[in-house]
């Protein structure tokens, strides 16, 4: 979905300086919004050819928290970094929830 920046007209490399702000919502509805959308992508793609579980949907989880919010720092952004670390563990549980109960709806069929 941000696989890379198409400059028109260009094939060459162009290198930023500075830093790139990506704010990409202003209220929490817009997030959800959206993170609903790549939920479903995610869990279209993988339907059928990928297995879930909820230990592992909880574990996946545990570790997008530990990572934005300890590895890449999140806790140096407040109360900001430790809801969006938050958010991001909680957009995964639900990718890899919907994704087993999918599968459970088929089964029980």
């Amino acid at each position: 979905m941000h696989e890379h920046v198409v400059v028109p007209n260009t094939h060459k490399k162009i290198y930023l300086n500075g830093v790139l702000l990506h704010n990409t919502f202003n209220y929490l509805y817009e997030y959800t919004a959206k993170t609903n959308q790549y939920i479903k992508l995610w869990s279209d793609q993988r339907e059928g050819k990928k297995s879930s579980s909820v230990s592992k949907a909880l574990g996946h989880a545990l570790f997008r928290f530990i990572k934005m919010y300890f590895l890449k720092k999140g806790f140096l952004d407040g109360r900001h970094g430790f809801i969006l670390a938050l958010l991001s563990a909680n957009v995964v549980f639900t990718r890899y929830a919907d994704l087993w109960l999918r599968d459970y709806v088929k089964k029980q069929r």
